[in-house]
């Protein structure tokens, strides 16, 4: 007798519900060079040393020669590794550039700069093809890592192999940072990211994706 085998079938239908009709492709997108690591503000005879991150077509950061320049080198100058120099009392912008990209920000240096917070920055997530995920999450600096916390309110539908990212993209997760597995899917949670990985700007949107099928199952984008 013939026998019949049932298994592969089951399996399908048990991860039906992340895969469904989902297909997602590699997306072309425009590249972007963007300053992520900064301060706007420096003391006379102090340093910072400023970072770039650039992102190709496919979303993916790569390594390319940058160049750094100041606006004004009697107020500020920079090398070309971005280590920025207060001269003297004043404003300029540092620039950074890659081929036809340009980032800058403006720098102000004074005699006596006040100690500033921890820079934060703040989001809300939204469902992706059907999947229902909500809440709130902020992402702060916390001394050589960043911080990135789920608020009370963050719910998220089941699914197989949840991870949370850090990318540029709503719908991929190239060129992104895995900060780690989904801890739980509704309340509060804290993930830890080192500095060497991302700094506080370089990503856009926070993915909570189906690691498996390549699903996203939730975007969340930053506010500010």
């Amino acid at each position: 007798m013939k026998k019949i085998r049932f298994l592969p079938v089951i399996v399908a239908l048990a991860f039906y519900g992340c895969i469904g009709t989902d297909i997602v492709e590699e997306s072309i997108v425009p590249t972007d060079l963007t300053i992520s690591r900064s301060v706007d503000s420096l003391e006379v005879g102090s340093s910072f040393t400023f970072q770039a991150d650039y992102f190709n077509m496919f979303g993916q950061k790569e390594v390319v020669p940058l160049s750094w320049s100041s606006s004004n080198t009697d107020i500020v100058t920079v090398t070309n590794d971005g280590l920025a120099n207060g001269i003297a009392r004043g404003s300029a912008y540092i620039r950074a550039n890659f081929s036809e990209l340009i980032d800058s920000v403006r720098v102000v240096v004074a005699e006596e700069v006040a100690v500033q917070q921890a820079a934060e920055r703040n989001g809300a997530f939204r469902g992706n093809r059907g999947y229902a995920v909500n809440g709130a999450f902020f992402l702060r600096e916390d001394g050589s890592s960043l911080e990135l916390e789920f608020d009370t309110d963050f719910s998220s539908s089941n699914g197989p192999g949840l991870y949370v990212y850090l990318s540029n993209s709503t719908s991929n997760v190239n060129g992104g940072v895995e900060v780690g597995r989904l801890q739980r899917n509704s309340g509060v949670q804290t993930y830890s990211i080192p500095m060497t990985r991302a700094q506080l700007n370089t990503y856009d949107h926070v993915l909570i994706y189906c690691k498996p099928f390549g699903v996203p199952f939730g975007v969340g984008t930053f506010l500010n």
